[in-house]
């Protein structure tokens, strides 16, 4: 892996990055664990806050264009 890409990269790509690697092998966690208790509730909340974070960094990216297709996943998972 090049890590040098993404250690230059702007911040926000760099927190974008990491918040969707976090959201992504948080959730797989959540499916292991027992649904309904109280860990798994706020395990979720967790994961729906990195989501979140995720969603909203995305609309900051330095883009190369205007608005594409792939924004319509911001607004879904905001919505």
């Amino acid at each position: 892996m090049n890590f040098e890409a993404f250690v230059l990269a702007p911040t926000v790509v760099q927190v974008h990055a990491l918040l969707a690697l976090f959201a992504l092998f948080w959730g797989g966690s959540i499916l292991l664990r027992r649904k309904g208790g109280g860990g798994h509730k706020f395990a979720g909340r967790v994961w729906a806050t990195a989501m979140l974070g995720v969603a909203l960094t995305s609309m900051v990216l330095p883009k190369p264009g205007d608005v594409s297709p792939i924004h319509a996943f911001t607004a879904i998972t905001l919505i």
